[in-house]
């Protein structure tokens, strides 16, 4: 898997020094990710501007015994 990271950056490295624009979000929110799409026996990498799915965290319910707060303040 390590294997095919730096395949990617020594792909992409080169590219960014020359457009420091390629890893910047797009006005859309895309990104830049590389994809790989088999063509039967071997995979070909390719650049996609994608948007990532919102993220809205769920939210966080608080239950609280009333009495063992007071205690802690020392009421």
């Amino acid at each position: 898997m390590l294997a095919l990271v730096l395949e990617q950056v020594l792909d992409v490295a080169p590219r960014f020094r020359e457009d420091h624009g390629l890893l910047m979000v797009t006005p859309e929110g895309a990104l830049l990710v590389r994809a790989a799409r088999s063509t039967g026996d071997s995979w070909v990498w390719e650049d996609r501007r994608i948007k990532p799915a919102t993220f809205s965290p769920p939210p966080i319910r608080v239950v609280m015994d009333a009495a063992a707060a007071d205690a802690e303040r020392g009421e």
